[in-house]
């Protein structure tokens, strides 16, 4: 169980943010860290080899309770792991580089697992932006779901408003470098054999998407699919018996896993969605056509038919 700690020199919380060339985004991401209400914490950044102005601007930055950590470019996962095994907390906290934490988010979050020792894991409402639109929706899971089952369907979290306890994570093995996507997910699918999760029901976190990012790009978000899909059966093979997937097969898991109804719906999904949001029929058939690779349907079929030809009389970014 965790305890409070009050001596400066060894803080309750470590907050943990990968920059890698969002200069911009700096003073006003890692400031809203800085600005928590909750005091016994360090605030760990990593640059992870950027070439813009980043670590020009996050050095810019002076407050006693900030560590920069510079390194050659890894990778987010990779970065995250490396930042985890520095970090002096008993709970790491998460944080998505542009991100906005609120200021009392660390405070609801260390409240929550010190009120049950058998929660390992915090996320809280996220004012989501949805993409291709001006709009944000609030997203977050509801308490007393099964947290394993839960997570075989939807990952509950948004991964940066979360934060855990170390011990949970050193439990389960941490991240896992070889998920380039989904390290969030594969992470809470082995921790939940451990602990349980709670959400605190109120809008802690905020996200801040940029051109580029996995959920913005068709085939970024269709790899990430797959990363999901293998953390989802590498459990369930677990819970029958069996061994994880990555263990047992190692770089070759992605092409060791079945064919999964799962995650064709879920790729269909997003094809729908590019199109009602943003008119993208282009990624929208390269979504249905990962869809049916995955499982030919009748609906499948149709979908990328329908979105093929759309993309065919639309020009490209519309």
């Amino acid at each position: 169980m965790i305890s409070e700690n009050t001596e400066e020199y060894l803080p309750m919380v470590s907050i943990i943010t990968v920059f890698y060339n969002r200069a911009g985004l700096v003073r006003s991401s890692v400031g809203s860290l800085l600005q928590q209400t909750y005091a016994n914490l360090e605030i760990i950044v990593v640059d992870d080899g950027s070439t813009d102005a980043t670590l020009a601007e996050l050095k810019q930055l002076d407050d006693p309770r900030l560590r920069v950590l510079t390194k050659s470019n890894s990778g987010f996962t990779n970065s995250m792991i490396w930042a985890i095994a520095q970090a002096k907390g008993s709970i790491i906290a998460v944080h998505g580089a542009g991100d906005i934490s609120y200021a009392n988010r660390i405070q609801r979050q260390v409240d929550a697992l010190l009120a049950d020792e058998k929660v390992g894991v915090v996320g809280s409402l996220v004012l989501n932006p949805i993409i291709g639109t001006d709009k944000t929706k609030i997203v977050g899971a509801k308490n007393g779901l099964n947290f394993r089952q839960t997570l075989l369907r939807d990952n509950i979290f948004t991964h940066g408003e979360v934060a855990f306890r170390k011990s949970a994570y050193d439990q389960a093995g941490g991240y896992r470098s070889f998920f380039r996507f989904s390290q969030d997910l594969d992470l809470w699918l082995r921790m939940s054999a451990h602990c349980d999760y709670h959400t605190v029901q109120e809008i802690l976190y905020e996200r801040f998407e940029i051109a580029g990012s996995v959920s913005a790009s068709p085939d970024k978000a269709a790899i990430q699919q797959r990363y999901s899909e293998l953390g989802r059966q590498s459990a369930e093979s677990i819970d029958r018996g069996g061994q994880d997937l990555y263990d047992q097969f190692g770089d070759q898991a992605l092409l060791r896993m079945r064919k999964s109804r799962r995650l064709s719906s879920k790729l269909t999904r997003l094809a729908q969605r590019r199109v009602a949001r943003s008119r993208d029929f282009h990624g929208a058939a390269m979504l249905a056509k990962h869809a049916l690779t995955e499982r030919s349907s009748p609906i499948n079929i149709g979908s990328f038919l329908l979105c093929k030809g759309l993309s065919l009389v639309s020009p490209p970014g519309r």
